[in-house]
This record gives structure tokens, C-alpha cells and sequence, in this order.
């Protein structure tokens, strides 16, 4: 590891950490990215490329490491300083704005797949001697590598964090803030419950809500597939949790698991199903009886449309 460098980031806003988390990227402002080189910023202009990256939550919780990459594609660019990026706030489409982006436009990304896989943990759980940590600096290598191997064996998954701490939180009302102004948002219910207790670790280390949801994660991270678990996604002023998105084919799975028992429920699938096909969303379905023979009842529908795993 000697070639890696580390980082710390700090933010005292909750949202703005799951909007880092979730959309890959970090930001700061133009005042604080263009200021001289004594400011909160600093030396950290010079990020590149597959530094290691920890987010600190004020004194609360320290989550990664998130390694640089370059922007994703869905993000519009307007200027860039080696790794920092000025994000197009009227190009950029809704659905892909962090929530922090009309007042913080300068960022840098990371790898997407990797951000939900992380980990973290509790700033009161760390040991003392990892305590002591700077709010926005370059770190020595040591220090690095220490949180690193730290959180990668005593961690909590970052993506159960979300799923338990958004709906405590002013997440929601920025989501509604951020993709409507004069529309309601409209939760799709039924599919997702943030108050069901998430209960069933995967190999992967996401929470899932079931021991069916399990097979499928498990499946899909044994054969190389990688996943988002409940991503949130917008569409037509809807916003919706599939059970799982593979973003390396754009592919939803939706699990059916009530559809033979559960009127209102098969009603509200054909209420998304409806959707996804007016947005022309790629998706696959899986019914309780599928789960038995996994193996086969998901992969042939993986091959048969194409997607292939992502085994790097």
C-alpha cells in the first residue's frame, strides 16, 4: 500500500453524507474551491485518481474508504482542476443531482459500486488511538491504512446505515425538494417500508428485508454481479426502491414476493411495472418459486437478456 494516499472529508449535515454515499460523489463550494491555498481545501485540490477517501460526520461516524475515479457518465461537466470537477447544475438530469449541488458544484467522484459496499462505524467505537483525526486533510499513510483495515474488520455495512438512519432524517423532504417544485412525490409504499426492520446480512454485507431477498444478493455476489440494494430511483415524480439494480448492465430485479398471496400487492406491481415500461426501464422479475432453484430460474434470465457479470 505504500503508493496509496489517504484523505479525510467532514461534513456536519446528515443528507449530504447519503447524498456523497449514493450518487458516488463529494462536493464543495466555488468560494471554497477557488480560495487560496490556506482554506478548508487546501493541498486536498490535488486529489487523484484512486486516493482512498474517508467521510467524516462530525463527531458521529467515519465511513470508507472510497477510492477517486473519474466522473460518471450521467454526470455533465462544465470545467475541471485535475480531479475536481465543476458539475453542470441546468445539464445534469434530476434523477442524477446530488442533493447538495446548487450550493457545492465543485466535487470529485468515486467509484459507485465500491461506495456500497463500505463500511463504517461509530465514532465513539473507534479505538482511542484512531480517534484523533483531522476534519479535512491529507493523512500519512499509516493512519490510512490502519482506519482502512480497521473498518474493512470491525464495520458495520454503510448501506444498512442508510436504510436505518434516512427516515429519521430530512433525506426525504430533500429528495422532494430536489426532483419537484410544484408536484407531490408519490411513494410507492408497498414495495418499500423503511420502518421494516432489515434483518438478513448478505455475503456482500447489505441488509436485505428477507431471507428470499438474501438468496438473491447472495446469488448475484457469487457470480460476480454487482448490485445496489432499495437504490433510489425517480421517475415521473414517483420515487421507487427496486429491490436491486445492477448498474453495469442498467438492469432493475424486482422480487415478487406477494404476488400469488396479495391482491394489493399485485396491483401495485402493475402500477411500476407500468412505469418501468413507459420509462423504458430494463427489468427482470423473480416469483417466490423462482428462489428454490436460484440458480438456474436467475442466471438463464440474466444470459437470456444479455447481462453479464462484472468479475474485476
Amino acid at each position: 500500500m505504500d503508493d496509496l494516499r489517504f484523505a479525510i472529508f467532514y461534513t456536519t449535515q446528515l443528507d449530504y453524507l447519503i447524498s456523497c454515499v449514493e450518487t458516488g460523489s463529494y462536493g464543495e463550494s466555488i468560494p471554497a474551491f477557488k480560495a487560496r491555498e490556506y482554506d478548508n481545501i487546501g493541498d486536498l485540490r490535488k486529489i487523484k485518481e484512486k486516493d482512498r477517501i474517508f467521510l467524516r460526520f462530525a463527531n458521529k461516524i467515519l465511513a470508507g474508504p472510497f477510492i477517486i475515479t473519474r466522473p460518471h457518465e450521467h454526470f455533465i461537466i462544465d470545467d475541471s482542476t485535475g480531479y475536481w470537477y465543476l458539475v453542470s447544475v441546468e445539464k445534469t438530469l434530476p434523477e442524477y443531482r446530488p442533493i447538495w449541488i446548487f450550493d457545492k458544484p465543485w466535487c470529485f467522484f468515486f467509484d459507485v459500486t465500491l461506495a456500497s459496499q463500505v463500511n463504517y462505524r461509530p465514532f465513539n467505537e473507534l479505538p482511542k488511538h484512531l480517534r484523533d483525526l483531522p476534519a479535512t486533510k491529507f493523512i500519512t499513510n499509516e493512519l490510512g491504512t490502519q482506519l482502512w483495515e480497521y473498518l474493512d474488520e470491525f464495520g458495520y455495512p454503510f448501506s444498512d446505515f442508510i436504510q436505518r438512519q434516512a427516515p429519521r432524517f430530512r433525506y426525504r423532504q430533500k429528495l422532494e425538494q430536489k426532483y419537484h417544485a410544484d408536484s407531490t412525490i408519490i411513494y410507492n409504499s408497498q414495495f418499500h417500508n423503511p420502518s421494516i426492520t432489515i434483518r438478513h446480512k448478505s455475503k456482500i454485507g447489505a441488509f436485505v428485508r428477507s431471507k428470499s431477498e438474501k438468496i438473491i444478493a447472495d446469488c448475484l455476489f457469487d457470480n460476480g454481479y454487482h448490485f445496489q440494494y432499495e437504490k433510489t430511483f425517480v421517475l415521473d415524480n414517483k420515487i421507487i426502491h427496486p429491490d436491486f439494480y445492477l448498474p453495469d448492465c442498467n438492469l432493475i430485479i424486482e422480487h415478487l414476493g406477494l404476488y400469488e398471496s396479495n391482491p394489493k400487492y399485485r396491483y401495485d406491481w402493475t402500477w411500476r411495472e407500468n412505469l418501468y415500461k413507459k420509462n423504458n426501464i430494463k427489468f427482470l422479475t423473480l416469483r417466490e418459486s423462482d428462489i428454490n432453484d436460484i440458480d438456474k430460474n436467475l442466471l438463464t434470465k440474466l444470459v437470456q437478456i444479455g447481462c453479464k457479470p462484472n468479475k474485476s
